[in-house]
């Protein structure tokens, strides 16, 4: 049971034993007894708002693919969960770049971090719960904690607000785009709805959101060609893994630096191309949604000397 479904409960209790003490002020040792129980009742409540992160996700489906709360297509569950998995690896390395606690770029993709274990099968219908296990960073955890909340608000606004999809598909690496291509595929093959759940953390979608989603990944249309720009390089930030360059027309563009791209390699291109011309390889990526909005995203591979055909410059 995961911290939300803790929480729910504790205030049920919370409420029944409220309404017993009310009815039972007339028994001197009922009443010192309840008002104990509340006592206690608040106190893990208390405690649960303390320690309300967990590196574990638990996740329910009810529809075809669902046998009550007896039992769930194995094939569905392993396709979902192999989804999930890796959007919650996309997101850790996602954000391991956007902080500066972590010290290296790249250490939780490079180092060997706790796999995610099946580790319950939650039923009130039926699903799994996936968590941290064997990790070698002390603070592995917290990282895999925020990342997988940030994973659930990802599906949930995929299926639910297109704006907000838009923007994160377009600033995500794509293989969290092909994830979540293929988790929505299952939910709604399996006319599935969805309730996750991560400490405190819940979230729940009908069949009719899980139909939306699929509908929107599948409609996304994700072109990606690798290019290169000659244009004035005008610097990165370490901490953030943003770059920013001058094309040849003299408009200012931004992207990302690549994830194979290490702290050290990033802080020679600072000092050898800053402000100089140079040659950029790029993964160029075009986004066109269903509204018929577009987006492009850039993210550096690459940079050398300024590398122009000799009949460039005739």
């Amino acid at each position: 049971m995961g911290n939300h479904s803790k929480k729910e409960w504790l205030q049920w209790q919370l409420t029944e034993t409220q309404q017993l003490l009310e009815v039972s002020k007339d028994s001197l040792l009922m009443k010192v007894s309840l008002e104990n129980r509340i006592e206690e009742i608040k106190r893990q409540l208390k405690e649960l708002e303390e320690h309300s992160v967990e590196a574990k996700i638990s996740l329910l489906f009810a529809g075809n693919a669902v046998l009550g709360s007896m039992g769930i297509k194995s094939s569905f569950a392993s396709k979902t969960m192999s989804s999930i998995q890796g959007m919650i690896k996309t997101q850790i390395v996602y954000d391991a770049y956007g902080e500066e606690r972590i010290g290296k770029r790249g250490k939780l993709g490079k180092t060997k971090m706790g796999e995610m274990f099946l580790t319950g099968l939650p039923q009130g219908s039926f699903g799994f719960e996936l968590s941290l296990m064997n990790n070698e960073d002390l603070f592995a955890e917290d990282y895999a904690a925020n990342s997988i909340k940030e994973v659930m608000d990802i599906i949930q606004a995929t299926a639910t607000d297109q704006e907000q999809y838009e923007k994160l598909v377009s600033n995500h690496p794509s293989r969290m785009f092909t994830y979540l291509k293929d988790f929505f595929k299952e939910l709604a093959s399996e006319n599935s709805m969805l309730k996750m759940e991560s400490g405190s953390h819940y979230v729940e979608l009908s069949v009719d959101d899980n139909m939306t989603g699929y509908a929107r990944t599948t409609s996304t249309h994700c072109q990606e060609n690798n290019i290169k720009i000659n244009g004035v390089f005008k610097g990165a930030f370490v901490e953030s893994g943003k770059f920013e360059f001058l094309d040849e027309d003299g408009n200012i563009k931004h992207g990302k630096i690549s994830e194979d791209i290490d702290e050290d390699m990033i802080v020679e291109y600072i000092r050898r191309y800053s402000n100089e011309n140079c040659t950029m390889m790029i993964l160029e990526r075009n986004f066109t949604f269903k509204d018929g909005r577009k987006s492009t995203s850039y993210e550096l591979i690459d940079i050398q000397k300024e590398n122009r055909l000799i009949s460039d410059n005739n």
